[in-house]
């Protein structure tokens, strides 16, 4: 078990450097207090947890603990069987104040001491002074993108790159409501519509009979020919911005043949276009039939 202390300067990009490290595969904790790190890494130990690695996210807010933190993690490293790694971010004070000002966001200390960030910011770095010294690897944020920050991320652990970029595909069916957990929504419902033909309505996307069906639509082709271009297209960019997922989702009436038909399309042609990219196809409401008004959960 490894435990990685994430830590550094307000602005510095602690959150995306935590969100890529969770991406890859690391359980992540956010501003557990320090005071509870010891109990934390012996129960860790203990459980199914003690085969994954941990990121441990430590911020200015944690500022009255940071003298019995270094002591802390000399004593675990005898008593278990982890590593410890601190990783410090950084960057200089003209980017973090663009930062505040492109956010929004407000520093801790100009709350709590109604000081200038200017101030706030000399403050924190003298404070963390002790763990920047202490740090294993500085990463200095300044004139890099989140995308580039991951990959010092990785190069630092000695491991790949996630890579497997993952575009799930989704279908769904508007009378049941459309999802709020995706990137991009697609309308798919002006196609052929197998519903309407009796032998052919029992069945899913997921059969070829209704593929067939709704691809013999010239307009269906060509409208998953364009989808295929523009994702192909968005992929790399996503990648590019340091983003490690896309969720698109297509829905038709009900969610079981014409948008199933589209997102098993898109994916095979996704797959045998771009290998890398892993592909996830789910279905929200192919399980549900409605029949005389009255609806089935299958």
């Amino acid at each position: 078990m490894q435990i990685i202390i994430l830590t550094g300067i307000s602005g510095a990009g602690k959150s995306s450097a935590g969100q890529a490290l969770e991406d890859f595969g690391y359980y992540k904790v956010d501003n557990m207090p320090v005071s509870m790190l010891k109990e934390f890494a012996q129960l860790c130990s203990q459980s199914s947890l003690r085969q994954k690695d941990i990121v441990y996210t430590v911020d200015i807010r944690a500022e009255s603990e940071f003298s019995t933190l270094l002591a802390t993690i000399e004593e675990l490293k005898k008593e278990l069987e982890c590593s410890f790694r601190i990783i410090f971010l950084d960057a200089s004070d003209e980017v973090i104040v663009a930062r505040y000002k492109e956010s929004r966001h407000i520093h801790p200390y100009i709350i709590s001491d109604g000081i200038t960030l200017t101030e706030a910011l000399m403050r924190e770095r003298k404070i963390l002074s002790v763990l920047r010294e202490a740090a294993d690897n500085i990463i200095d944020t300044s004139n890099l993108r989140i995308s580039q920050t991951r990959d010092k991320l990785y190069e630092i652990l000695k491991n790949e790159k996630p890579g497997k970029f993952t575009l799930t595909c989704m279908t769904f069916g508007f009378k049941y409501g459309a999802p709020t957990d995706a990137d991009l929504v697609f309308d798919v419902r002006c196609f052929a519509n197998p519903h309407y033909d009796p032998n052919l309505r029992p069945l899913t996307g997921l059969d070829k009979v209704i593929r067939d069906f709704v691809l013999s639509d010239g307009n269906a082709v060509e409208f998953l020919n364009k989808l295929d271009d523009m994702i192909s297209f968005l992929i790399p960019l996503y990648i590019e911005e340091g983003k490690s997922h896309l969720t698109v989702a297509l829905g038709c009436t009900g969610g079981r043949h014409r948008s199933v038909t589209v997102a098993y399309e898109l994916c095979e042609k996704i797959k045998n276009k771009m290998p890398a990219i892993r592909t996830v196809l789910c279905h929200r409401d192919i399980e549900k039939l409605q029949i005389n008004n009255t609806k089935i959960e299958k």
